[in-house]
């Protein structure tokens, strides 16, 4: 199988949804974008508004974004009486079915590097749990052909479950007869469970160019949770401390030991 030097420094980002590879993985794709790498989505559901898929285009042009895939999914409804097509359903449908889809994207791009969700779905998402079954799928499959691809998976929730749980330590510390809380425990013991990060990207370069494509996605900031809503509203300042780095496990190759690597593996002018 022979690569082109452009195709083998291509990064693909597999994702459910829009608005996904802004909130999630937006300051890496800007990052690798403005390094000259090109940047590749994958969204595997297309049955959105008009003006989602407008705040799409927005968002992916502020990004950097080179080329935009999508596979014919519907988005798994939050409203469980939605009249939607239950056959076409992210999360209905066979997971081997999405990977195939996936497998046969990723032989056409034949990236470099894939990124995806992590077996939790972030947040525990189904549509993002079935988008990283199917990746995982897909790049098993693929790597018996081409062994130079990487997959890495990012562990956003712990960057939200640490600040949580720094907040529960400083409000028990502060008002120990006040505050009842006592989450902090559950909270750090959920981070000892989730695998060792193996990649730090540091996207501090990048957060005011991610805060523009969150701004694009207006309509996904004002309908979401409230902390997702609190976390973007973090001042500046502030993120260039707390929230500079997007964190990242590798699954292929598989890595054992634990590598605190500021760069993703494998592509050539890294």
């Amino acid at each position: 199988m022979r690569y082109d030097a452009e195709s083998m420094n291509t990064i693909l980002v597999v994702l459910a949804h829009p608005d996904d590879e802004t909130f999630i993985f937006g300051g890496t794709i800007a990052k690798y974008s403005k390094l000259g790498f090109p940047v590749d989505l994958l969204i595997l559901t297309s049955e959105h508004s008009n003006k989602k898929n407008t705040e799409l285009r927005d968002a992916t042009k502020i990004l950097g974004v080179r080329d935009l895939h999508r596979l014919n999914y519907f988005p798994t409804p939050i409203d469980t009486d939605s009249d939607v097509d239950s056959g076409r359903t992210l999360s209905k449908v066979g997971v081997e079915s999405v990977a195939a889809e996936i497998e046969n994207i990723i032989g056409i791009i034949k990236p470099g590097i894939v990124l995806s969700f992590d077996p939790t779905g972030v947040y525990g998402h189904p549509d993002h749990i079935i988008s990283n079954q199917s990746t995982r799928i897909a790049l098993q499959r693929y790597i018996r052909i081409d062994s130079l691809v990487s997959l890495y998976e990012i562990s956003f929730a712990r960057n939200l479950i640490s600040i949580v749980a720094y907040a529960e330590l400083f409000l028990q510390n502060l008002f120990p007869r006040i505050y009842l809380g006592s989450k902090y425990s559950f909270l750090t013991n959920k981070l000892k469970l989730l695998p060792p990060i193996t990649t730090k990207i540091d996207i501090s370069s990048s957060l005011k160019v991610r805060q523009g494509a969150v701004k694009a996605h207006f309509s996904s900031l004002e309908a979401g949770p409230w902390y997702l809503r609190m976390f973007e509203k973090i001042p500046h300042y502030l993120r260039q401390f707390i929230a500079n780095k997007e964190n990242f496990v590798r699954v292929y190759p598989e890595q054992t030991d634990f590598d605190d690597s500021s760069k993703f593996v494998g592509l050539y002018r890294n």
